[in-house]
């Protein structure tokens, strides 16, 4: 039980500092939680990911959960994606050839994001990199 409430207590906080309801967050790590898991992305970089999306979006934790799914599962299994990727000078790969953690492409991503030109980003979304 005290586990619980520590994780409720993590939720309120999240829901106290962002523009996100306790509901959204549970519903978006409802629907992305155990896809998320699969690629590496742990209970609270899932939380900041649904928050920060839905912060910007305003779309319902379900919806936003659903597209997580599609980013963490695509972004390291299509050619596509990793050639758009790999474009902007991010690699899905660590230097022994496995695939990087999820949370550490999103992050490279996110932080190139401003140099990019718009082209770049559209390229991004159609290559399924970005939902």
């Amino acid at each position: 039980m005290s586990g619980n409430r520590g994780y409720e207590s993590q939720l309120n906080e999240v829901d106290n500092n962002f523009a996100i309801s306790t509901k959204d967050l549970a519903d978006g790590i409802r629907k992305a939680g155990s896809t998320a898991k699969t690629f590496g992305v742990d209970i609270t970089q899932l939380e900041g990911h649904i928050a920060a999306i839905g912060s910007t979006t305003r779309e319902t934790g379900a919806v936003i959960g659903n597209g997580l799914k599609s980013i963490y599962s695509r972004i390291t299994t299509m050619s596509a994606a990793e050639g758009a990727l790999n474009s902007v000078g991010i690699s899905i790969k660590n230097m022994e050839g496995d695939v990087r953690p999820v949370n550490d492409i999103l992050g490279d991503l996110s932080g190139k994001w401003n140099t990019l030109s718009d082209s770049q980003k559209q390229n991004m979304g159609v290559s399924k990199v970005a939902v």
